[in-house]
C-alpha cells in the first residue's frame, strides 16, 4: 500500500494500480477494512482523469468508513467524494455531500482534516461566485499550513487564494499570492511546477 502512495504521487498511475490491486487483496484477505485503498484509487483515477473519474472508489471509501465508525476516515472520504463532484460541475450533489463532512468537521481533532474541509468549502464558494470569501479560506489554510511546515498544502493554498482574487479582479492581491506560492514551490525544489503559476 506505501508504495501505491508514492507511485500515485509520482503520478505513475500504471504502477500505482498495480500495488492497489495488490494491497486490496491483502486487506481483504487478512478480514481488514479496504477503505485507505479504495481512497487512495479514488484520488489516483481522479487525478488521472479529472471530471467525476474516482467518484465510485471515493463512495465506497465513504461507505466502508461509515461502516467501521471511523469519523476522521468517514471525513476524509466524504471530502474526496464532494471535491470530486465539484471538479465535475455537480455543485448540488457536493453541498449534499459537504454538510455531511461539514458536521465531522466541527468535531475533528485533526487540524489538517479540518484545514481540507475548509478548502472544500472554499470551492463550493467559487462555484456560487463568491470570490473574495473563497480567498479569505484559502489565505487562512495558507496560514495553518506554514504554521504546521506543511510548504505543499502551503504552496496550493497560495494558489488556490491567487485563483479566488484573479476572478473577483484583484490583480494585486492575485499577482501576489502566486509569488508566493511560487517561491514556496522553488524552495521545494518543484521549479517546473512554479513556472506554471
Amino acid at each position: 500500500y506505501n508504495i501505491a502512495v508514492c507511485k500515485v504521487l509520482d503520478l505513475d498511475f500504471a504502477v500505482a494500480g498495480k500495488y492497489m490491486d495488490a494491497a486490496l487483496a491483502e486487506f481483504e484477505a487478512a478480514g481488514e477494512s479496504p477503505v485507505c485503498v479504495y481512497f487512495l484509487r479514488g484520488q489516483a483515477e481522479h487525478k488521472k482523469s479529472g471530471g467525476v473519474a474516482g467518484i465510485e472508489d471515493a463512495a465506497k471509501a465513504v461507505e466502508l468508513s461509515g461502516k467501521m465508525e471511523a469519523d476522521d476516515a468517514l471525513l476524509d472520504s466524504l471530502l474526496l467524494q464532494a471535491d470530486i463532484l465539484l471538479s465535475g460541475g455537480k455543485v448540488e450533489d457536493a453541498k449534499g455531500i459537504y454538510k455531511k463532512a461539514e458536521r465531522l468537521a466541527g468535531r475533528t481533532e485533526s487540524w489538517y482534516l479540518a484545514a481540507m474541509a475548509q478548502g472544500t468549502k472554499a470551492s463550493m464558494m467559487l462555484s456560487e461566485k463568491k470570490y473574495i470569501e473563497a480567498a479569505a479560506v484559502y489565505d487562512r489554510n495558507a496560514a495553518i499550513f506554514g504554521r504546521e511546515g506543511w510548504l505543499y498544502s502551503l504552496s496550493r493554498s497560495l494558489a488556490n487564494a491567487g485563483d479566488a482574487y484573479g476572478m473577483a479582479g484583484d490583480s494585486g492581491k492575485a499577482a501576489d499570492r502566486y509569488y508566493r506560492a511560487s517561491r514556496s514551490l522553488k524552495v521545494q525544489g518543484k521549479s517546473e511546477e512554479s513556472a506554471n503559476l
